[in-house]
């Protein structure tokens, strides 16, 4: 169950892992978390995914966590203010973060990830 009001998407249960390739664009939306317990914002574990236009906050761990993903594409977001690393990038993944603004990218053992700010 979520709710939305003036852009602003509130959780109240995680969300469910993105295992399938998707393009998920936010529209200039705030994704917040508010959730206690250790909760990611958006879980990847599937290949060739694109998250898009989204500030994505408030979350207890990681706003995204990338696990064993080919490739992951953040693009046009701002990811601040969780708890953990605004991404998380673990092990057999690699993401491409473009005109985002990425607080905290934590990768182990992971291929090297592309992250700018512009």
């Amino acid at each position: 169950m979520t709710s939305a009001r003036d852009g602003v998407i509130t959780l109240q249960n995680p969300l469910p892992p993105i295992t399938e390739p998707v393009i998920i664009n936010g529209g200039g939306a705030t994704l917040d978390g508010g959730l206690p317990d250790g909760v990611d914002g958006f879980v990847v574990s599937g290949v060739g995914s694109v998250i898009r236009d989204f500030t994505i906050t408030n979350f207890d761990s990681h706003g995204i966590r990338v696990e064993e993903a080919g490739r992951v594409q953040v693009d046009s977001s701002t990811i601040s203010h969780n708890g953990g690393a605004g991404i998380r990038v673990s092990e057999g993944a690699g993401m491409v973060a473009a005109a985002s603004s990425i607080f905290a990218i934590h990768t182990e053992d992971a291929q090297p990830c592309a992250a700018r700010t512009y």
